[in-house]
């Protein structure tokens, strides 16, 4: 895989979003009420950050004819 493919892919994910969900997502666990365990966290961090990293590429991927048409949007990788 050539490393613009792999930038691609990973530009596909929306990083910053995924990195604010999991970051109000440890400061809900944070703050719940109660004991939580490590591997219940690292867990609903990882699960999370997959979830919306998913839910970003499949956007862009039903949103990239629009996506085409738009100056903000139009060197996103898949238009």
């Amino acid at each position: 895989m050539s490393k613009q493919t792999l930038h691609d892919l990973w530009a596909l994910t929306k990083p910053r979003i995924v990195y604010l969900n999991v970051f109000m997502t440890a400061l809900g666990l944070w703050l719940a009420p109660g004991e939580t365990s490590w591997v219940v966290m690292v867990l609903a961090l990882l699960g999370c950050a997959l979830a919306v990293a998913s839910a970003n590429a499949l956007n862009m991927y039903f949103e990239r004819d629009f996506d085409r048409l738009m100056a903000r949007t139009k060197k996103r990788p898949l238009p």
